[in-house]
């Protein structure tokens, strides 16, 4: 099976192309199963922090909610999941318990985009990178990755290397800190995103690295796969090869998610 389970929609302000548009190219794509993860509300920033393009409001999610559940229903053909990406932010836990718990996610994908007060994805903020300490930026990423897989809220870990998104090396400078992440993750029983939109960027490899898989893989640590789409022509894009590359791992399955219960199921 080909699943795809990263896809944002136009609520997060960075997106672009309905939500049926998205499906339609999963259909097109030959995927299998499809599910929405939208970065939530930035829940860890007052108002007055908030800037555009960052995430959809809180009184979007519920209509979010209910816009991919009625699609789900539109479209008994192809199983269409509710999951939610949402931002691991240390000391925060309890904000984002409560923002998440009204809902029937099927899985929630844990992310760390913010680090030190800024976020690291996002182009706007390059200068920061020239203005910190590689190491420094790096260790401080993947502590962060460690208290996401201790906290118990998600589900799947979401683009695992992405410190690595924009100036490649970074994970190598960290690579204690980040193999000790994986075995949080391996201790929490979650997933690793095999996120296909790395291979857009400098790094020109998916999310995670090569050699971070290889790692997974020894701890035993399953995947799912993602293509990170933020417009309907990214769908499923290079998932395919990203499922023949884990086969040449020697990996067989991956995880699909129904009321955040995980089930494996054929790779391919």
């Amino acid at each position: 099976m080909l699943l795809d389970y990263h896809l944002h929609t136009p609520r997060c302000g960075h997106a672009t192309g309905e939500m049926e548009a998205y499906l339609l190219q999963a259909q097109r794509a030959g995927l299998d199963e499809i599910g929405f993860s939208d970065h939530d509300p930035p829940y860890f920033l007052p108002e007055a922090a908030r800037y555009p393009g960052i995430g959809m409001t809180e009184t979007e999610l519920p209509e979010y909610v209910a816009e991919v559940m009625q699609l789900a229903q539109r479209h008994p053909e192809l199983p269409v999941r509710l999951g939610l990406e949402a931002d691991y932010v240390a000391g925060q836990e309890e904000r984002l318990a409560a923002l998440l718990a009204p809902y029937p996610w099927d899985y929630v994908i844990g992310s760390v985009h913010f680090v030190n007060g800024w976020d690291l994805t996002d182009e706007r903020f390059l200068e920061r990178y020239a203005a910190t300490s590689a190491l420094s930026l790096s260790e401080s990423y993947f502590f962060d990755v460690q208290g996401l897989a201790r906290s118990g809220l998600f589900q799947i870990a979401g683009h695992f290397d992405v410190v690595d998104k924009f100036f490649c090396g970074h994970t190598q400078l960290a690579r204690e800190v980040a193999i000790a992440a994986l075995e949080e993750l391996r201790k929490a029983g979650m997933a690793i995103e095999i996120n296909s939109s790395g291979l857009r960027y400098p790094k020109a490899s998916p999310f995670p690295a090569r050699w971070l898989v290889q790692e997974a893989i020894t701890r035993h640590i399953p995947f799912v796969l993602g293509s990170d789409a933020h417009a309907p022509h990214r769908v499923g894009a290079q998932l395919h090869r990203i499922a023949a590359w884990l086969q040449s791992l020697g990996v067989t399955s991956v995880l699909r998610f129904h009321n955040r219960e995980a089930s494996p199921v054929p790779l391919g």
